[in-house]
């Protein structure tokens, strides 16, 4: 099973018997209101590449600008926090 959304994977996992690998801090999140227990991988999983694609006419918007920067800091904060 799959599941795109990240957010209904707590549910599923609190109404079956399936498991499901989140990142460190959403999990940290969600484990107590989801009555989940969380634990480490026994195996490391490859790096992972994120990357950003916008029109070169968005360049010098200021609004596209903040919003790139904007999911830049999130992205590097949540990279950050998961160690």
């Amino acid at each position: 099973m799959s599941e795109d959304n990240r957010d209904g994977i707590p549910l599923i996992i609190e109404r079956t018997d399936l498991i499901g690998i989140l990142p460190r801090a959403f999990a940290a999140d969600v484990a107590e209101n989801f009555n989940l227990a969380s634990y480490e991988l026994p195996v490391k999983l490859p790096d992972r590449s994120i990357h950003m694609v916008w029109h070169a006419n968005s360049n010098h918007d200021p609004g596209h600008r903040w919003l790139r920067e904007s999911m830049l800091q999130a992205v590097q904060g949540e990279v950050n926090s998961e160690g």
